[in-house]
């Protein structure tokens, strides 16, 4: 399975299925991963608002988002979650997922999607 990124707005334009926690997941799926939007399984793999205001404002760096994050993340990891993901999206062809941060941008998104490419499923 690919996993990759995308705008929300362009995601949304291309009216993309959403992940199902409920029904069989198949061909290209999108996981909104975003405090603002993120629901269920994706809400597990979103920044706190804190870490999303802190870095627009300069309070916080990118690396403490990192380190921030990767705690999110490994949290997930220990809940479950990740598993969860993989087992949802089996029969996926490509999992896409979303935020809000411009192409070109550092973004959470781009840090999930390698570590989970690294995870083993």
């Amino acid at each position: 399975m690919l996993i990759s990124r995308a705008q929300l707005a362009r995601a949304k334009k291309l009216k993309l299925p959403k992940l199902s926690e409920t029904e069989p997941n198949t061909g290209t799926v999108v996981l909104d991963v975003t405090a603002k939007f993120g629901v269920g399984i994706g809400k597990l793999f979103a920044p706190t608002w804190q870490m999303v205001m802190g870095v627009k404002s300069g309070e916080m760096s990118l690396a403490a988002y990192a380190a921030r994050y990767r705690d999110i993340y490994l949290a997930a990891r220990a809940s479950g979650a990740v598993q969860r993901l993989f087992d949802l999206t089996r029969d996926c062809e490509e999992l896409i997922l979303l935020c809000f941060c411009s192409d070109g941008r550092f973004c959470h998104t781009l840090l999930l999607a390698a570590w989970l490419r690294q995870e083993p499923h």
